[in-house]
């Protein structure tokens, strides 16, 4: 879990997904918005993607360790990771070297 300077409130969600910039994988979406702060993240895994709540769990819990082990090489943004099917594990660090934040 990453620490709670670096998770993105739930009320900041919507304008991160409204106006910030797109970087798409395979099965994950990266929507980011370049700010002054501390990079933040959250990561939304929809029941489309698996209706077992310990499935979708695990998937947001191996995108936040995948985030947390690079938080401090990353540039100042909010981000919000969304999983699509199927879902692969190693596709969060590749998104945000895309983006150029890290």
């Amino acid at each position: 879990m990453l620490p709670s300077i670096h998770r993105l409130p739930k009320q900041e969600i919507p304008g991160v997904l409204r106006y910030g910039a797109r970087v798409t994988d395979e099965n994950i979406v990266l929507r980011y918005k370049k700010t002054k702060q501390t990079p933040r993240f959250a990561f939304v895994v929809s029941t489309k993607v698996d209706k077992r709540a310990t499935a979708r769990n695990r998937m947001r819990r191996v995108l936040s360790e995948s985030v947390r082990l690079v938080i401090d090489g990353i540039a100042p943004c909010d981000g919000v990771f969304t999983v699509k099917k199927p879902f692969q594990e190693s596709g969060a660090v590749a998104l945000l070297q895309q983006a150029r934040l890290v």
